[in-house]
């Protein structure tokens, strides 16, 4: 029965190589991962996401002007100045670019994908092709002090910080599912 379970899944698997979303189901459905929504179905989806989003960049801003307002404290190693980093902290000016066995290190490190992963990170660690290509890209996007928007995307789950709270900004915690895409 396990290894007919194993055939079916193989061939599932490379009937579907070519199509991410697929795979993504049947990753899904293989790591027992339930579906169940966590907010009420009647809610906009686009008026919900902006008011999360509106509400987290407000408290964000608030958050820094209270760490704007802080003169000193108790240790005169922490006191922040017009940054908002400590004065102490060193900041980098330089750095040693990455070899092939660090990239390969990195490939190795962390195997978690998500939706908005072009490839699989398993198939990124097999490939050992790649290394020489994304060694470039790290080192060249250190090089430019630039990170591409296109890398800067996100998928946030809010998530109630407790069961049977009322369903309000404030009761929300976000989860960052994945925040790279190299697409």
């Amino acid at each position: 029965m396990k290894q007919a379970r194993q055939e079916f899944y193989a061939n599932v698997i490379e009937e579907n190589k070519d199509s991410q979303g697929k795979l993504f189901k049947i990753c899904k459905h293989l790591s027992n991962h339930s579906n169940v929504p966590t907010f009420p179905p009647n809610i906009d989806n686009a008026l919900f996401a902006n008011g999360i989003d509106n509400y987290f960049v407000q408290k964000t801003a608030r958050n820094r002007r209270n760490l704007d307002d802080v003169d000193s404290c108790s240790n005169d190693n922490h006191v922040l100045g017009q940054t908002g980093h400590a004065q102490n902290t060193p900041l980098i000016n330089e750095f040693k670019e990455l070899s092939t066995s660090d990239v390969a290190a990195l490939t190795k490190s962390s195997l978690k994908t998500c939706s908005l992963d072009p490839m699989l990170s398993i198939l990124v660690s097999h490939c050992d092709a790649l290394i020489p290509i994304i060694m470039q890209i790290i080192n060249t996007s250190l090089q430019l002090a630039s990170f591409p928007v296109e890398w800067k995307e996100a998928l946030v789950l809010p998530l109630s910080k407790k069961c049977g709270l009322q369903l309000i900004f404030k009761n929300l915690d976000l989860q960052v599912i994945c925040y790279l895409c190299l697409s």
